[in-house]
Parts: structure tokens; sequence; C-alpha cells
């Protein structure tokens, strides 16, 4: 049973907060207009699919996701990233749980949520 997509939900409040790894302080809701001016609404858009698709378990997705997580990161700087952060970090803590609870074991697919969580917590 695949598990629902979340995805990324701009303005939605976070249930926890979690230290940015960023040499500035973080802010949440960077503009949209500075998102667009750098390129970076597509770049956070394809880092949405792949961050998804790789805490859902697909080995490939965790490859684009390392890789487009770190283009991000110096693409588009810490104010424009944490709340996509924070979404990354509540699904996959979700989907941790979920597969805790669940009869069928699917080691994988837990593996590929806790290395997204190591990811993002560094």
């Amino acid at each position: 049973m695949p598990l629902p997509k979340t995805g990324y939900v701009p303005g939605s409040p976070a249930s926890f907060t979690v230290d940015c790894n960023c040499p500035v302080a973080c802010r949440p809701a960077a503009s949209v207009a500075h998102c667009d001016a750098v390129g970076g609404c597509s770049l956070l858009e394809a880092l949405d699919d792949a961050m998804f698709a790789a805490i859902g378990g697909d080995e490939a997705a965790m490859l684009d996701a390392r890789r487009l997580w770190t283009d991000a990161c110096a693409a588009l700087g810490c104010d424009l990233l944490e709340e996509s952060r924070e979404q990354y970090l509540r699904y996959a803590v979700e989907v941790t749980r979920e597969l805790q609870c669940d009869p069928v074991r699917r080691p994988q697919q837990m593996l590929a949520a806790v290395e997204i969580l190591e990811m993002l917590s560094r």
C-alpha cells in the first residue's frame, strides 16, 4: 500500500522546527518573486518530486534528491528552502511512523526515509 504524497504547501504551519545549517538566520516565507528571479521555482518543483519519491523508497530518486538538495542549497539559500525542508522532514517522520506500525516490514522504504531525515538534519 503506497503512502500518500503530501507535497509542498506554501504558508502551511510547521509542526516542529529544526535549526537550519545555513550561516545566516533562517526566515520562512521568502518571496516568490525572488524564487522566480533565480530560477528556483523549477528547481524546487524537481526537488519536491525527487524528495517525496525518495522517501517512498525509490532508489534512483534518492540520488536525484541528494544532488538537487545540494544544488538548491547553493542556488537558493536557506530562506527559500526552510519551508520545503520542514515539509520533507514532516513527511519522512510520518512515513517512518506508519512503517513502524505496518505488519508488513518494508526495510528499504524505512531506510530511505531515515536517509532523508539524516540528510536534512545536518
